[in-house]
């Protein structure tokens, strides 16, 4: 019988065996949708985000003009019931104030003006400014 100095394989049982992986091991949820994308990061604490509408239904968030704090602007006031906040993490949030919607201030614009421009888009391209970024809060 031959004598080695090398240490046993691990059997197939054994925790320490090196596992091979195949792109069989890691799939794509069939039920996952893109939400939207960050664009940019200004300066100023803006960030310019892009939205895309589900297959069947609105974009999943609300608006209103002003909020408790700030009587002037437009502002994410809640997310629809069928959109977590985590779906939106890094995108929106409540309490971000909407600056733009495709490159038009909403500054002088009714709530109503807005609504129906988000209407007929499939994709919404925003410049927000995120609660956490406000210097005057």
């Amino acid at each position: 019988m031959l004598e080695s100095n090398k240490p046993p394989l691990p059997s197939q049982n054994s925790p320490t065996r090196p596992r091979s992986v195949t792109s069989n091991d890691v799939d794509s949820p069939s039920h996952a949708r893109a939400i939207g994308r960050l664009l940019k990061l200004n300066r100023d604490g803006s960030q310019i985000v892009e939205l895309v509408r589900p297959p069947h239904g609105p974009f999943g968030f609300y608006i209103a003009k002003g909020n408790a704090k700030y009587k002037h602007g437009l502002f994410i006031s809640r997310l629809s019931d069928g959109h977590p906040e985590k779906l939106f993490a890094g995108l929106i949030s409540l309490g971000d104030e909407i600056l733009e919607i495709d490159n038009v201030s909403v500054k002088k614009m009714k709530i109503d003006q807005v609504y129906d421009a988000m209407a007929t888009k499939q994709r919404l391209t925003m410049k927000i400014l995120p609660l956490l970024a406000r210097d005057d809060i």
